[in-house]
């Protein structure tokens, strides 16, 4: 990657120490330490970061990794014709997959079911949402970052397209 230290963000670096209970990590060294540290890049007689460091702790992960793109919609009935909803997510690996998730759930039909005997109703989604995420994060995870073109996720009414750009390792069919 061309990005310098300066193109990282610094809260994103926070918030991942926070979630690995390194809360106080910045406090006493900094981003090229932690950058040092953890492998994402190389002092060689400047810094060299890794394309790990710019996708995901970058200001803009979408200027140094266009391909990193999560394209959403939803279609109206079961042809991809009108489209109801549409979004295109461009962030960090971990923000696409948060809100690519949100957008999906708030798409998809639920149904409510009121318990005898109990004031509260259960909403049920259309899609078990484990299943959602899991699906997401392999799309993600399991993604061609040579290929330019965006993972696409469609939302029918009977069903859920997910496609990225890629393929089977070589020598598997």
């Amino acid at each position: 990657s061309e990005a310098k230290l300066s193109d990282l963000d610094e809260i994103k670096i926070q918030n991942y120490l926070i979630k690995r209970n390194q809360n106080n990590y910045l406090k006493t060294n900094s981003v090229k330490d932690f950058v040092i540290s953890n492998m994402l890049g190389k002092m060689n007689g400047e810094m060299k970061l890794k394309n790990v460091a710019s996708l995901f702790f970058s200001k803009e992960p979408y200027k140094w990794h266009p391909q990193n793109e999560v394209r959403v919609a939803r279609f109206d009935g079961i042809q991809p014709i009108k489209i109801i909803s549409q979004k295109d997510f461009k962030e960090d690996p971990s923000e696409n997959i948060e809100q690519t998730i949100s957008f999906i759930r708030q798409n998809i039909s639920k149904k409510f079911i009121i318990p005898e005997n109990s004031p509260r109703r259960i909403e049920i989604e259309e899609y078990p949402p484990n299943a959602i995420r899991e699906a997401v994060i392999n799309a993600v995870a399991h993604r061609d970052y040579y290929s330019y073109d965006a993972i696409q996720i469609n939302i029918f009414d009977d069903r859920i397209e997910i496609s990225n750009p890629g393929g089977l390792p070589e020598g598997l069919t």
